[in-house]
């Protein structure tokens, strides 16, 4: 008899997870880089304090439409045989089979992961799958429960 593969759900990363990624680190990096550009620059000449202030807005610009774009592109979708990622717009997709899934660990990220519920979910695999992190998932402890369920 063979498996029939069925749909379990499907998970999609959180679009809340950009709230956490624009005031993160990277945002005051960003912040104190663009402000001891202005500080220097100021001091010689207007016109290099301004343009260094915009390349360096356009620049944070640039990283959160990229984050936005694989967080609003990626989804998840659990099988009773596999997990795999997808996107939106392309045709590649990873995948694990669940027989070599050894360990599965749940957590939220941060306290905005608390709040809007998302986390992250590690997965350790007996085989060579490149499929370890699993990031900005939304309720990542129900999902991390169901995947223990099928594979014990």
């Amino acid at each position: 008899m063979q498996n029939q593969e069925q749909e379990i759900m499907t998970v999609k990363v959180s679009k809340w997870s950009l709230i956490g990624f624009i005031f993160s680190f990277r945002t005051l990096l960003i912040l104190i880089v663009a402000g001891g550009f202005y500080y220097y620059y100021m001091r010689f000449t207007d016109e290099r304090a301004l343009y260094a202030v915009y390349l360096t807005g356009a620049a944070y610009l640039m990283m959160i439409f990229r984050k936005y774009y694989t967080i609003s592109t990626k989804y998840y979708v659990l099988t009773n045989l596999r997990l795999s990622e997808k996107r939106r717009h392309r045709k590649d997709t990873r995948y694990v089979p669940l027989k070599q899934i050894a360990t599965v660990n749940s957590r939220s990220a941060g306290l905005a992961g608390r709040i809007f519920n998302y986390g992250h979910i590690t997965i350790t695999t007996t085989g060579n799958t490149e499929f370890k992190d699993i990031e900005y998932l939304c309720h990542p402890h129900e999902v991390g429960e169901k995947l223990i369920e099928l594979i014990s």
